[in-house]
């Protein structure tokens, strides 16, 4: 039996502390048992860490440390090698024991290649790394500070070898494609570069023409390069002096000049989030389309952080001759299984196996008892079902929000309905309530639908593959705007799951469970989670969400158990 582990050793290049979305996965003979994200684990939201999630793997798996034979790392920043001035070697020894070889890939970017390679198991792709930052290219330079650094880099995977074919933005103060997200997401009030979801799901509601004749932030140069002329060179303590400096030079319409106080979302905040998400969508598409031109190559795939932009995903799926794939976990914390793959491959020549969706811990029975143990008697019923799909089914028939909490969790940052909150898809109000009672959200955020993958195509435009993942903004047909319009978008798309019984047959089965009572094959899918919080992951993190969402949800299905409020 050979046990390979894989580490996002995230990390500061100066500090050497944790920075986030750190991860582990497992793989034994080549088949992988495990995948998860630390933060499911700590309940800290980005943790940066490992030790948590592969503690809770090993345990799942049963397996001891001196049963590990190999450890993959993937890191960011500085690399990652026995020169490193700290102990961050010494806290993966501290974990893994002493005897198994360590396996270093050298680059942030290869290890979001390598991550693809091993979940989606091409074969011959054009890999597109669209990030923020990754590894620094100059080996002197030890932090990020004027530096140069990858931030977006095309890959080609053909006849088993891994080749860079294309670089840009990794001069010192370029601005690539996940740092100029992360300026325009806070210069129009959000927090930190974690919102840029919330600044997509913006710029549909606004109008680029609104805020003056403005270009593209990017422009083809140097050859077939996206260059662009906003730079990081002008410092500002939040990095937004340049960006504001940009907009003014090039006539931008702005009744206030300089960023947006922070949850002071305007509508000349969604103007400029239009702006942003097309000039990400026009040049994207135009550095890539040469590329596939040349290469030819079987499928493209989108992965780094950027990737998670479903409506950049959507863009490029119907503009581009060939397939276009995203991994279920494209950003940071998938590094885990890159740095797995890279470590197979390197050793044995071999992609990893098995599914990299539904690879979380598992729980028994006494854990789901103990869990339901904390809730009052007197105010909640519990009973033990034989049919909860069937139970589900009806509550969610009769308009009911529901938790629904099955198996292992997901990988990857999207609820695919194993730790769900589902809803009827068919009122439009529902969409209202659960952004602002359940979830506490912007009102301006979408829902995602989840549908039958057979029937799928009566209600989204899609191809034969369908998009499992919720990774891709598809376009709507009329009668899904009639019969389930929570889960489309002002821009007419939504983030689509196809469910397919081979995928997932609960969930399937609860889909059609559903559709026999009502005739629509929909529901909208939502992550388990409370405002800010990382996805429920145990049966107590799922209480303690239900408890905590008060009369809100009305019912939790927990593995075979249902709980719904006393009258």
């Amino acid at each position: 039996m050979a046990v390979v582990v894989g580490i996002n050793l995230s990390h500061d290049p100066k500090s050497y502390l944790p920075t986030a979305d750190g991860g582990v996965a497992i793989a034994i003979d080549g088949v992988v048992h495990y995948a998860c994200a630390e933060e499911r684990i700590s309940r800290s939201k980005y943790d940066g860490g490992f030790s948590s999630s592969l503690q809770v793997g090993l345990q799942t798996l049963g397996l001891a440390q001196q049963e590990i034979d190999l450890v993959g790392i993937v890191a960011f920043g500085q690399d990652v090698d026995k020169t490193l001035p700290c102990n961050l070697i010494d806290e993966v020894r501290a974990e893994v024991g002493p005897h198994p070889q360590l396996a270093y890939c050298h680059s942030h970017h290869e290890g979001h290649a390598w991550s693809s390679i091993g979940q989606l198991g091409v074969k011959d792709a054009l890999i597109a790394v669209l990030d923020h930052t990754g590894s620094i290219i100059d080996s002197d330079s030890i932090g990020l500070n004027g530096a140069r650094a990858e931030q977006t880099s095309y890959y080609l995977w053909r006849n088993e070898k891994l080749v860079l074919v294309a670089r840009d933005h990794d001069g010192p103060d370029e601005v690539g494609y996940g740092r100029m997200y992360s300026k325009v997401t806070r210069y129009v009030g959000f927090d930190s570069y974690h919102d840029a979801g919330k600044l997509m799901g913006l710029s549909s509601f606004g109008n680029a023409s609104r805020i003056g004749d403005i270009p593209h932030a990017y422009y083809c140069s140097r050859g077939a390069s996206e260059v662009t002329s906003i730079t990081d060179d002008l410092y500002s303590a939040d990095g937004l002096k340049d960006l504001s400096q940009w907009l003014g030079d090039n006539g931008a319409k702005l009744s206030y000049q300089h960023p947006w106080q922070r949850g002071n979302i305007t509508a000349e905040g969604a103007d400029l989030a239009s702006w942003c998400q097309h000039s990400l969508e026009t040049s994207v598409l135009r550095r890539i389309q040469p590329l596939v031109e040349r290469y030819c190559p079987g499928e493209v795939v989108i992965c780094g952080g950027v990737a998670l932009n479903s409506v950049l995903n959507g863009v490029l799926s119907r503009e581009l001759p060939v397939e276009v794939r995203i991994p279920n976990s494209p950003g940071d914390a998938g590094l885990a299984l890159g740095a797995l793959q890279f470590a197979e491959w390197t050793s044995q020549k071999r992609y990893v196996q098995g599914s990299t969706t539904y690879t979380g811990p598992s729980y028994s029975a006494i854990a789901v008892e103990q869990a339901l143990a904390l809730l009052d008697p007197n105010v909640y019923e519990v009973t033990k079902l034989d049919n909860p799909i069937s139970a589900a089914a009806s509550a969610l028939a009769q308009g009911l929000v529901v938790g629904w909490f099955r198996g292992r969790s997901e990988f990857g940052p999207r609820a695919l309905g194993n730790r769900s909150i589902l809803c009827a898809a068919s009122h439009p109000w529902i969409r209202e309530k659960v952004n602002g009672f359940v979830k506490k959200r912007e009102w301006f955020r979408p829902f995602a639908p989840a549908v039958l993958s057979d029937l799928a195509a009566d209600y989204f435009e899609i191809d034969s593959n369908g998009s499992s993942n919720m990774m891709k903004a598809v376009r709507v047909r009329e009668l899904a705007k009639q019969v389930v319009p929570s889960i489309v978008h002002v821009d007419g798309t939504a983030r689509i799951q196809t469910v397919a019984i081979e995928d997932n047959s609960d969930f399937y089965e609860l889909i059609s469970a559903y559709m026999a009572l009502t005739g629509v094959p929909v529901l909208m899918n939502t992550s388990f989670n409370e405002g800010g919080r990382p996805l429920v992951e145990s049966p107590t993190d799922a209480v303690t969400a239900f408890l905590n969402f008060g009369s809100s949800m009305d019912r939790l299905y927990l593995e075979n158990y249902e709980v719904r409020h006393v009258d």
